[in-house]
């Protein structure tokens, strides 16, 4: 072989690895976080919408896996706060409220302590494109956020993380969404 002909062969060569290189490097930067779909917190858009949707309330108080949930908005006065227009709710489940430290339950035994716990699973209206963007969306307690990101699951497909827990399949009402979440969401500094 001519040694013009072993240059071309090498030139392709390190054409090809570096291209290569090139396409793994970028596919790799862009999995490195996973963005959850807006959609996933407006199920509304997604489905028929029926006028007699329950109530966020309704959904809560008739649901036995959030029986705690419920029963602390209800020692803590919340509930009736929830009657504004669109309500995002993160619901731990019983089994989650079950998990609690002890410490933690202690001071839930406080009321302004059960009032902030409660404040940090509530979103006032319906989480955004810009919240996911931000990777965060405020709560009704004051000057606090949770965390959404995204973790993959299999066939390409986004799971929610809302700080350390793992959001299930939202739940549509008549004045919002409730996203199930299998931790307490516990507010800075508690």
């Amino acid at each position: 072989m001519k040694p013009r002909q072993k240059f071309k062969k090498l030139l392709l060569g390190l054409g090809l690895a570096s291209s290569a290189i090139a396409f793994s490097t970028a596919s790799l930067a862009q999995s490195s976080f996973f963005f959850p779909s807006a959609s996933f917190f407006s199920p509304a858009a997604a489905f028929y919408q029926s006028e007699d949707e329950p109530s966020v309330e309704q959904v809560l108080e008739t649901s036995p896996q959030y029986e705690s949930f419920y029963a602390q908005l209800e020692a803590s006065g919340l509930l009736e706060s929830m009657t504004q227009d669109s309500i995002t709710i993160l619901v731990p489940t019983n089994e989650a409220f079950a998990a609690l430290d002890p410490s933690i339950k202690s001071k839930l035994s406080q009321p302004e302590n059960l009032t902030k716990l409660l404040q940090y699973h509530l979103v006032a209206g319906i989480i955004d494109e810009q919240d996911i963007k931000r990777q965060a969306v405020a709560t009704l307690l004051d000057k606090s956020s949770v965390q959404i990101t995204g973790i993959p699951l299999a066939g390409n497909k986004v799971g929610v993380k809302i700080n350390q827990s793992i959001a299930g399949d939202p739940i549509r009402a008549d004045n919002g969404v409730i996203i199930p979440i299998n931790e307490v969401l516990i507010p800075p500094g508690f």
